[in-house]
């Protein structure tokens, strides 16, 4: 019977101390870090020869962050482009030729028209062939230019994805990129822990990679109702927590502009957080 009466005891003061602990505020190990993230991804296959910018580098968009070896690209499009000069020489001289058959078509006979005829058809072949050729040079030309990867909008470098010698395949990323906006924090915490929390309110993250703490606040909370009785008393308060813990709910915490001034640079997007969301 004593030994019954002490372990109800020992869990009553388990219970009065957490509940305590927690009534200032809830802490989670389970966060996570969000930017305005992109990551260009490679058009096309290659070699990376240089990577122009570094980690936390400001960017603007359209500069260039990346040079994929453009040797092989430019020899196509060159190749192209002399293909396309002799089509379009062979169809200069293919209209000159026509316009001939057609003054002597007057005069001509049925010989001369079906002479012409033949003439039109030939040149409306060429026509096709030229313009295919234009086609493919356009072709070339893109892939050539799209062998020097640019910013797509402004921001800052979180991490380059390669380095200069990587061979990369179509679709692959490169780099990943965040926006000037202030990143946010997405926190997991039991369901049971967000009754006192209050959009708004103080919050302050910690981020190990950088190794250092911000301040922020609660942008947003889940809606979480129940239509049970709230709990009265203090074993009913810790029983209902237990009750509702296993569900995780997502708290939205976003960093103070001032807080991460000199540091905006340096996030990057899913970097691990802890956060303390105060209550009182």
């Amino acid at each position: 019977m004593t030994v019954v009466v002490l372990a109800l005891v020992a869990l009553a003061a388990a219970a009065a101390g957490y509940v305590y602990y927690h009534s200032y505020f809830e802490q989670t190990g389970d966060a996570r870090v969000v930017t305005q993230a992109t990551r260009p991804q490679a058009r096309l296959a290659g070699k990376v020869m240089k990577v122009f910018v570094r980690d936390a580098d400001v960017v603007k968009a359209g500069q260039p962050l990346i040079q994929l070896d453009p040797s092989g690209y430019r020899a196509a499009y060159e190749q192209r482009e002399n293909e396309l000069a002799r089509s379009e020489k062979q169809l200069e001289g293919g209209r000159v030729y026509l316009a001939r058959l057609r003054d002597a078509i007057e005069g001509g006979g049925d010989a001369a028209r079906k002479k012409y005829e033949g003439g039109l058809k030939w040149f409306r072949s060429l026509e096709a062939k030229t313009q295919k050729q234009r086609l493919l040079a356009a072709e070339a030309q893109a892939q050539l230019k799209s062998t020097l990867v640019t910013a797509p909008g402004d921001g800052h470098v979180a991490r380059s994805l390669v380095q200069p010698g990587a061979q990369v395949a179509v679709g692959q990323p490169l780099i990943e990129l965040a926006g000037n906006a202030p990143p946010s924090v997405v926190a997991m915490f039991p369901a049971s822990r967000l009754e006192k929390m209050k959009a708004g309110g103080r919050a302050v993250v910690f981020v190990p990679s950088l190794g250092k703490t911000f301040e922020g606040s609660v942008e947003s909370l889940p809606t979480v109702s129940s239509g049970l009785r709230p709990p009265d008393s203090l074993i009913e308060r810790v029983f209902s927590r237990l009750a509702k813990g296993a569900k995780q709910e997502a708290v939205t915490i976003v960093l103070d502009p001032v807080s991460i001034a000199g540091d905006l640079n340096r996030f990057t997007d899913g970097a691990a957080a802890e956060v303390k969301v105060y209550v009182k």
